[in-house]
């Protein structure tokens, strides 16, 4: 192949193919010596085919003057440097004028050294030192070199030691230009630098894990919210999860590795010393750019303020403040509840108004009559069963929502309540003992609804304050 070519560019077409082995493919113009010009495209396939492939495409009608003009259309990426034992330059070829962009004269006689940045020359000292000591070939190291032009470029320098070789006496240095590879790697330090730094600023902690769920990267805030900073697994690094919760985490991290399917719940965590405290977990899984999951990413924020704000405003929306019963909406919407349940006897609704409350409260204020609201809300609980319900739906006016009671079960409750509440003096200074008026309607599965069944017992409850008897009074609804 090099006989077709000129002798002054057979160094540029070996040059290429020393390329092709380093980077896998290159390409060169040269001028054939049948005239014209052609351009050689070789291919590294070693790996697979066990050769190399040179295709050659003769440029019609190029001579000379246009080989010549255009022989490097793009900048080599490879040359080699010839030094003797003290380190100065004896030769170059072709191609180190244009790469390094210094004149071959400026090059030859020098020291290579003065081109290198100086932060690299203690590496490449180094190497030059094993090189001269070390009869084996191919010592290998990287630094920046200062270009004609002023700007930088990154070279990875191999050095041979043909010093015992009669012929040469030299120690040959290949030089191949690997700027763009180093720019790469740079950019990827960069945006690892840019994405680790963020994730130290984030009030989330950040743990990366690969398929085998062991610990890739965490960020210092995790630490802080799941202790064990060295875990290396993730049993290890949410060990603090309340045991009760775990499956639905694990569950999480498997759907994620597994299936790549994304995740979000919540856990408790207890760590020593520490009050208890909810964290969100969410799981987005990462994929190769063949679509296989490589790991999980799983990000960890402390919801318990918002967790704890989130109770107490459900806890708002369905109790009463003052007594701690139910509020309308919500002993209201436990009575639909019941009315619905499968249970082997109905539902009971006791309505419990206060005699003479307005008076005790005119007479010794709104303190005590709130004083007397909340120890009645306490009888009204010690009477009732455990899976009863207790409501205030206004003023004096209470509501208890008895589900799956027998229609003796219900009068039993109504009975207790108006027991209790009388038993004994409901305030300190009160001039008599406090009665209550109950009215109790009682239905079976399916034979009415909820707003008729209140009316009832409300209706009840005028009847047992007519008798005056401070017993309850009771409705029955009739099957429809």
């Amino acid at each position: 192949m090099l006989d077709h070519v000129v002798s002054a560019d057979r160094p540029l077409l070996s040059a290429a193919w020393r390329r092709s082995q380093a980077e896998g493919m290159a390409t060169v113009l040269v001028e054939l010596v049948s005239g014209g010009a052609a351009t050689f495209h070789f291919f590294d396939v070693v790996d697979c085919y066990g050769a190399t492939i040179v295709v050659a495409v003769e440029e019609s009608g190029a001579g000379l003057a246009h080989a010549n003009q255009v022989s490097y259309p793009v900048l080599p990426r490879y040359c080699r440097v010839s030094r003797d034992e003290g380190g100065r330059i004896v030769d170059v070829d072709d191609a180190a004028p244009l790469l390094l962009g210094w004149p071959r004269e400026d090059l030859i006689g020098g020291f290579p050294l003065v081109l290198f940045n100086p932060d690299d020359h203690s590496r490449l000292i180094d190497t030059w030192m094993e090189t001269l000591s070390d009869g084996s070939n191919g010592h290998r190291c990287r630094a920046r070199v200062l270009r004609g032009d002023g700007t930088w470029a990154w070279f990875e320098i191999t050095n041979y030691n043909r010093l015992d070789d009669p012929d040469m006496a030299r120690v040959e240095s290949e030089m191949l230009d690997v700027s763009e590879e180093m720019a790469a790697h740079e950019a990827v330090r960069a945006r690892e630098q840019l994405l680790q730094r963020l994730a130290e600023t984030l009030p989330l902690g950040v743990v990366q894990l690969d398929r085998d769920q062991r610990v890739v990267y965490r960020n210092d805030y995790l630490s802080r919210l799941l202790g064990h900073p060295h875990a290396a697994s993730f049993g290890e690094q949410f060990v603090a999860v309340l045991a009760e919760d775990r499956p639905v985490l694990d569950a999480a991290i498997d759907a994620a590795i597994d299936e790549g399917c994304d995740g979000d719940v919540t856990a408790r965590v207890a760590l020593n010393g520490q009050p208890e405290r909810v964290v969100r977990v969410i799981t987005r899984s990462l994929e190769t750019e063949s679509g296989e999951v490589s790991g999980v990413i799983v990000s960890v924020a402390d919801v318990s303020e918002e967790t704890r704000t989130s109770r107490d405003l459900e806890r708002r929306a369905t109790f009463d403040a003052l007594t701690g019963c139910h509020n309308r909406a919500s002993i209201l919407s436990r009575l639909e509840i019941s009315l619905h349940h499968d249970g082997l006897d109905g539902t009971a609704v006791v309505f419990v108004d206060l005699d003479g409350f307005k008076e005790v409260n005119d007479r010794r204020g709104h303190a005590v009559g709130d004083e007397l609201l909340q120890q009645v809300a306490e009888d009204l609980r010690a009477a009732t069963r455990g899976t009863d319900n207790v409501g205030r739906i206004g003023g004096d006016e209470f509501l208890i929502v008895c589900q799956n009671v027998s229609l003796d079960g219900a009068m039993q409750v109504a009975h207790r309540i108006s027991d209790q509440i009388a038993r004994h003096p409901t305030i300190e200074t009160s001039d008599a003992p406090l009665r209550a008026s109950v009215g109790v309607a009682w239905a079976a599965r399916g034979t009415t609804d909820g707003d008729s069944l209140v009316a009832s017992a409300d209706e009840a409850m005028y009847e047992s304050k007519r008798r005056a008897l401070g017993q309850p009074h009771l409705w029955i609804a009739q099957s429809t």
